[in-house]
């Protein structure tokens, strides 16, 4: 509970600072996982999912760059399946991430060197959960 409070709290200061800086703190995405991970393990797993998309927009608001808003959210998802004892899943959320990105390759404005780091890490996540299955 104190997680969701700090939860709300957050959202209220990015709410209120919508129409003049747009500003989100820094620490909101983590008080997102933490929340998520926190829900997951006490069987609210379809709670921690509908974080999801606030995670994917705290990292794009923070970080201006939709490949990383991507895979940092697939991290989430992986962890929060991974908490949920449904290492099935984590690797269909990295595997989809991986075709989307090699899909939308031309829709992403990003350099060919942070391309191929991404999916570096995204084979390596492929790899680590496969081996677990």
């Amino acid at each position: 509970s104190l997680l969701q409070l700090e939860k709300a709290m957050e959202d209220a200061t990015i709410e209120m600072s919508r129409e003049t800086n747009g500003y989100v703190p820094e620490v909101y995405p983590q008080v997102i996982e933490e929340l998520g991970l926190a829900l997951a393990s006490t069987g609210k797993m379809n709670e921690a999912q509908e974080l999801v998309n606030d995670y994917v927009r705290s990292i794009y608001d923070l970080t201006g760059n939709a490949l990383e808003a991507y895979l940092r959210s697939t991290y989430y998802l992986s962890k929060l399946y991974l908490q949920d004892d449904n290492p099935q899943m984590a690797l269909a959320t990295w595997k989809n991430l991986k075709n989307f990105i090699e899909s939308n390759k031309p829709d992403f404005d990003f350099k060919s060197e942070y391309y191929d780091q991404y999916l570096e890490i995204i084979d390596t996540a492929i790899d680590i959960l496969a081996k677990m299955i």
